[in-house]
């Protein structure tokens, strides 16, 4: 597709910013999980060790920094679009220099997402102050 041909109100910029009612949702859905025994010297053999996701919900539920997540994710630009019908959510880092290479990142559902946007930073010089050529669309 030539740019000419693409509208850029088909792209809309947006920020991450989950609404209180839900965080409260959301902890009140962690407080009433209700627990399985675990089945004895299983651990992983037979699904999920019942013990590390307790732990791992105790986490959530008392110490993960929700809005910090929120803050971190924030310092990208985001965007939403359709493309044959199907929503993507898109991350634009733009490049430091004369002419930004693009470069597009593709990643799995739920924590690709994340993880690529560890690494925007030092590739857009968002955390770094060296000169970057790359441009990137995740």
């Amino acid at each position: 597709m030539m740019d000419d041909d693409f509208h850029r109100s088909d792209i809309q910029p947006f920020s991450i910013d989950v609404a209180p009612q839900i965080l409260s949702d959301l902890k009140q859905r962690l407080k009433n999980t209700r627990w399985t025994s675990q089945i004895d010297g299983t651990e992983w053999d037979a699904g999920t060790d019942v013990n590390y996701l307790r732990d791992l919900v105790r986490y959530w539920d008392e110490s993960f920094d929700r809005r910090e997540q929120e803050r971190l994710l924030n310092q990208f630009e985001h965007f939403k679009t359709a493309l044959d019908g199907i929503g993507i959510h898109f991350i634009h880092a733009r490049g430091k220099g004369p002419a930004p290479s693009p470069l597009i990142l593709t990643h799995g559902y739920p924590a690709g997402g994340r993880l690529s946007a560890r690494g925007f930073g030092s590739f857009a010089g968002i955390r770094s102050h060296r000169t970057n050529r790359l441009r990137q669309v995740a």
